[in-house]
């Protein structure tokens, strides 16, 4: 993250986190509690399995040098982000 903050767009008072999966057949969200192993680690899990059939996964983080967050790719889980947006790969070409 480069120093960077992940920002907890979700619901900064929570210890809650989400990941919103967008462009694949359920169109699912995975939400954990951070305080909750087995939540963390069924979220880490649905994460890994959706980036290896190719998904992308972003989050955002607060920049010093920007008016507003930046979307950053990411390719692991981080329990921390507040939310994460899974995209199912484009077809095309």
């Amino acid at each position: 993250m480069n120093g960077n903050k992940p920002m907890t767009a979700l619901m900064p008072e929570t210890r809650t986190g989400i990941i919103r999966v967008l462009g694949t057949p359920s169109e699912d969200a995975i939400i954990w509690d951070r305080d909750i192993p087995a939540q963390v680690e069924a979220a880490a899990a649905r994460f890994a399995e959706l980036l290896s059939v190719g998904c992308a996964a972003f989050t955002l983080e607060e920049t010093p040098l920007r008016n507003g967050p930046l979307e950053t790719q990411i390719a692991k889980f981080d329990p921390e982000y507040g939310e994460i947006t899974v995209v199912a790969p484009l077809a095309g070409g």
